[in-house]
């Protein structure tokens, strides 16, 4: 039986960084595709993920949960607050292939 577990993550841990990759290279390649007609350039993608490391994901600004579907890494969400009042959800994202599987 297969099942999905959800804890909270350090945004720097192997699992989050491979999802992070994940995350920007599909959302990065849907929009060159549909405008420039090509996919995200690897020096780009590269520079992109060092300049946004999630450190806004870490207590007391937020958290980031790490989704593992039967204890693989296979989706991440994360909580950034904005006030006391207003959170802001971020990088929530689910392997492809592991989307409608109710993760």
């Amino acid at each position: 039986m297969t099942s999905w577990t959800t804890a909270p993550e350090h945004p720097g841990s192997p699992a989050a960084r491979a999802l992070w990759r994940a995350y920007y290279t599909e959302v990065s390649d849907r929009w060159y595709l549909l405008h420039e007609g090509r996919r995200t350039d690897p020096a780009e993608l590269e520079r992109e993920i060092a300049a946004r490391p999630g450190s806004e994901l870490t207590p007391p600004t937020g958290q980031l949960l790490i989704a593992r579907y039967d204890g693989e890494p296979a989706g991440s969400a994360g909580v950034r607050l904005l006030d006391p009042a207003t959170a802001e959800l971020t990088r929530v994202f689910v392997h492809e292939g592991l989307r409608g599987r109710g993760g």
